[in-house]
């Protein structure tokens, strides 16, 4: 099972070249970032964990409506569950570890 870097890698390749795809995976990437490491040094808020549904759903569609990857999208789950996914995605990228 790929984990959440792997993931989002191999869907992000998809839409190589994409420039309204490539945008919406930065605002996700951002967003995963945002909640997981905020400025303040504290915990994801909130306001952090409803922005970041917002881009996943978002980049979800995208990739929904576009046909150019799996038909659920990235991830879908509930807000728990997305906060751990990108916990996950952001440790992996921080790390540098794929999976």
């Amino acid at each position: 099972m790929k984990g959440a870097h792997g993931q989002f890698c191999e869907v992000s390749q998809l839409l190589a070249g994409d420039a309204r795809g490539g945008q919406l995976a930065d605002d996700l990437l951002n967003a995963c970032f945002d909640h997981v490491l905020p400025e303040d040094g504290g915990e994801g808020s909130m306001k952090t964990l409803a922005h970041l549904m917002t881009a996943l759903d978002r980049f979800n569609a995208y990739v929904r409506r576009g046909g150019k990857g799996p038909a659920e999208g990235l991830f879908v789950g509930t807000p728990e569950e997305v906060a751990a996914w990108a916990e996950d995605l952001t440790r992996q990228i921080w790390e540098n570890r794929p999976n």
